[in-house]
């Protein structure tokens, strides 16, 4: 659930995601994407505003995600696992829009 900071209200719905327990949240640093770690072993990016899933669950760990975190520049994406591994993922923008567009199997603009 995400509350406004300044007066702890509600700002929309619950975001239902990962089948397991939620571990970890990570913004990049222009605040427009979130970052989801969960039990399920997967990684899920968000927009923050919309709430929407952007593209698939980012698979690859063998264990639990315990953790991501965001590099300043929100270029790369790391992960921590329950397994003590540490994985990190081109976060840039781009290449999920063209993995969006893949899986939808169509041309997206953006808005």
């Amino acid at each position: 659930m995400v509350r406004d900071a300044r007066n702890h209200l509600r700002l929309g719905e619950p975001v239902t995601c990962h089948g397991s327990w939620v571990q970890g949240v990570a913004f990049r640093p222009d605040s427009k994407t979130l970052a989801s770690a969960g039990d399920d072993e997967t990684i899920m990016l968000w927009d923050a505003r919309s709430h929407l899933r952007l593209g698939e669950p980012v698979a690859g760990h063998g264990s639990w995600v315990q953790g991501v975190a965001l590099s300043p520049y929100g270029k790369t994406l790391a992960s921590a696992t329950d397994d003590r591994t540490v994985m990190l993922w081109d976060a840039q923008m781009a290449p999920w829009q063209l993995r969006a567009c893949t899986i939808a199997d169509r041309n997206l603009s953006q808005a």
